[in-house]
């Protein structure tokens, strides 16, 4: 009782020599900015074999049973394969009754970790931790706003899909599962940088010939089913899946300067659009607010600051015009916010 430690982990030897017989699966979220989609949460399904790795949009974690039906479905018409065993963690979504029904009926056997012993389902732990770092550096490299972060994951697990992994001796997932099974081809596309400003042509039947030949969009991954780049306009809200584009991968679409950066797109998006779902109360405070407290901090003296008595007076009201709103929950408005007090006080 005094002397007792957790005992240490080793990676498991026994690896599946078959596609499909093992899948490890979690569950990413909750996300705290929605996608464009409204998805708040993501599951990975991962094959043992090949380290293929596929993924399902969740807005809310009970939707992980329609996932695992859609996927199990896919791999019997797809792959011609089944699904013999199921790695999870101990989540409650995983051992709800329906999926626990589901699984019996098909015979597939539900292998779970032990609770508070993230180790035994590793795999698709460090899957996710993956994952999330492509995402990451994704944003933070172009700028981008967090409700992206749906489209960077598609991208992030298309190219994992396409990236040598030193566990199957350096191949890809795609081509290791190739050389196993006869598959649907799928579309390989060249990478891009996540990001990057992209011009999508417009065809002729939709313009005229004084109307421009393309328009500036915003380039957000691969498609699944059409040979083609997804670039999606900000500004009417659409997504253009296409072959015929031009990229310009050292133009970064949102610039480093916007407030877009500074909040990572909770309300911003460049040219003052919003994402769907969002609202811009309290944007035009916060743009003051800003302005003015970025003046008062390069005041180098006290003295200097208390005479600055109509920025101190306009940044008073604007402060508490802000307390009084819900966006200073942002963490960004908050520090603003408090440090704005202080220089009221001084």
């Amino acid at each position: 009782m005094a002397k007792s430690h957790r005992i240490s982990y080793l990676p498991s030897l026994n690896k599946s020599s078959e596609p499909f017989a093992f899948i490890h699966s979690d569950i990413w979220g909750p996300a705290k900015i929605l996608s464009i989609s409204k998805a708040s949460y993501f599951v990975t399904f991962i094959d043992e074999c090949t380290r293929m790795t596929w993924i399902s949009l969740l807005q809310k974690k009970s939707d992980v049973f329609t996932a695992f039906q859609e996927f199990h479905s896919m791999v019997g018409t797809q792959y011609q394969k089944q699904v013999r065993s199921w790695q999870t963690d101990n989540a409650m979504e995983f051992l709800d009754t329906s999926i626990q029904k589901y699984l019996h009926n098909y015979g597939i056997r539900h292998q779970t970790s032990c609770t508070y012993t993230p180790q035994q389902n590793g795999l698709a732990e460090r899957k996710n931790r993956q994952i999330l770092e492509v995402v990451r550096a994704s944003l933070f490299g172009m700028h981008m706003p967090r409700f992206y972060w749906e489209e960077v994951v598609k991208s992030a697990i298309y190219l994992l899909n396409r990236t040598p992994s030193r566990v199957i001796d350096f191949q890809t997932p795609l081509q290791r599962l190739q050389s196993l099974l006869s598959i649907p081809h799928l579309p390989n596309l060249e990478p891009r940088i996540f990001g990057c400003t992209a011009y999508v042509h417009i065809p002729k039947v939709l313009r005229t010939k004084l109307d421009p030949c393309a328009k500036r969009c915003v380039f957000v991954g691969y498609s699944d089913l059409q040979k083609g780049y997804r670039c999606y306009d900000p500004q009417t809200k659409k997504l253009h899946v296409t072959k015929d584009v031009f990229f310009r991968e050292s133009e970064p679409y949102y610039s480093k300067g916007l407030p877009t950066t500074t909040l990572q797109g909770e309300k911003f998006s460049q040219g003052n659009v919003l994402p769907e779902g969002g609202n811009d109360d309290g944007n035009n405070e916060f743009l003051e607010l800003e302005g003015i407290t970025e003046r008062l901090s390069n005041s180098s003296t006290h003295e200097e600051l208390r005479g600055g008595t109509d920025d101190v007076s306009e940044l008073e009201a604007v402060t508490e015009m802000l307390g009084r709103s819900h966006t200073h929950e942002e963490s960004h408005i908050n520090k603003i916010y408090i440090y704005s007090t202080n220089i009221i006080q001084i």
